[in-house]
């Protein structure tokens, strides 16, 4: 990995045909957009020389991810994790270009480690070479479909500006960091130095920037990017108010069924009192059971309870921990919330203020990622999923 400069001057194959012959078109960049707006266009395609164009090369000082340009004044989105605790001086920027070696410097405009999302703006751009060739988000969350055909372009293992295929496996899973980020899990073939690079639709469009891929053994793994409606959302936030503030409970919860309730009841004892044939919410692990350690002070200052159900969310129906997220994600830290719930049999109201989710734990996440990079070793990461810079391996099973 900390060869990455060496790599980076060896010449490239690249696919430079277009992703469909039927959907892609050839389309005139605007001057239009400013470092302030994310821009949208009514009529938008991109040929896959111009997506290739629009990707960059990200490096620091242990390593390198990937980038893609999203205005045509150069605001450029990458992983949070590719610049984490790298000083802003030393970051450098490539560009896919046949006659020019040179790298650029750039400003950090903002980051959501939730999201694992950094916004980087190119400050030497010289004036002929802008408009900057850039790609759109999608924000539509209806534009997402099963077997979806994707692209994903970036510098996998060191060979830069790689283009690979696959389709859309799921579009609903949630974030390895919060269940209030959302992944596309696909095909397209992504390794170390794809982290912060686009997957694209048929038209060109970012339909998410790849973040982490898995590696079973004897296997090859799937793909995972933050979805681009949330990174929409990021971004935008970003650009307006210099961050992202992101509700949350507060709490832990797990989906109330018939096989939950099993585990609930060896856990806490068959007499605890738990609805059966209702579907919902449930909190727990406010107070450790066996240290009586308080976890949440929050949710116990709000008047939840653990074992706590609950079943609506403002008027919307929970029936599983993905509709309470989903519920959440639509409002603001600071928000009052009518909660209805199933406390020891009875039905009850309660109104909840949401506060933020707290960045603080996952520092040492990030922290221990970069530590272990560095050292060849193996990071504590939940056993589903590594970081693209990763190489340890992984059974799934376990």
């Amino acid at each position: 990995m900390k060869n990455y400069l060496a790599v980076f001057f060896i010449s490239l194959f690249l696919v430079t045909g277009p992703l469909t012959a039927t959907t892609l078109k050839r389309q005139g960049l605007e001057a239009s957009g400013s470092i302030t707006t994310v821009p949208v266009q009514g009529e938008y395609y991109r040929t896959l020389e111009q997506v290739r164009d629009a990707t960059v090369l990200v490096a620091g000082t242990g390593g390198f991810g990937s980038g893609v340009v999203i205005s045509p004044k150069g605001l450029i989105l990458t992983n949070y994790h590719v610049i984490h605790n790298v000083k802003i001086e030393d970051i450098k920027i490539w560009l896919y270009s046949a006659d020019e070696l040179g790298y650029y410097k750039v400003n950090l405009i903002g980051i959501d480690p939730f999201a694992d999302i950094a916004v980087l703006h190119i400050n030497n751009m010289p004036e002929h070479k802008m408009p900057m060739t850039y790609l759109e988000l999608e924000k539509d969350k209806n534009n997402y479909s099963l077997a979806q055909e994707v692209w994903a372009i970036g510098h996998p293992l060191g060979m830069q500006w790689s283009v690979t295929r696959g389709v859309i496996n799921s579009f609903e899973r949630a974030s390895f960091i919060t269940a209030y980020v959302r992944l596309v899990q696909h095909t397209a073939l992504i390794q170390k130095g794809n982290s912060g690079g686009p997957l694209v639709d048929e038209d060109g469009k970012v339909v998410g920037v790849n973040t982490y891929v898995t590696k079973p053994k004897d296997a090859l793994g799937f793909g995972y990017a933050t979805r681009s409606d949330d990174v929409f959302f990021a971004v935008s936030q970003i650009l307006l108010y210099g961050k992202v503030l992101r509700p949350a409970m507060s709490i832990q919860s797990m989906p109330l069924n018939e096989f939950t309730l099993v585990a609930i009841k060896k856990r806490y004892g068959a007499d605890v009192k738990m609805p059966s044939g209702i579907y919902g919410s449930v909190v727990f692990g406010l107070i450790d059971k066996d240290t009586g350690e308080v976890k949440s002070s929050w949710a116990i200052d709000q008047g939840l309870r653990d074992l706590d159900v609950i079943i609506s969310f403002a008027d919307t129906i929970i029936n599983s921990n993905e509709d309470l997220h989903n519920a959440i994600r639509d409002h603001k830290p600071g928000d009052i919330i009518r909660l209805m719930l199933i406390r020891e049999g009875q039905f009850m109201y309660l109104d909840y203020e949401l506060t933020k989710l707290d960045f603080t734990a996952y520092v040492k996440y990030y922290d221990a990622r970069n530590e272990d990079i560095e050292k060849e070793g193996k990071p504590e990461l939940p056993e589903e999923e590594l970081p693209l810079e990763e190489e340890k391996e992984i059974d799934p099973t376990e």
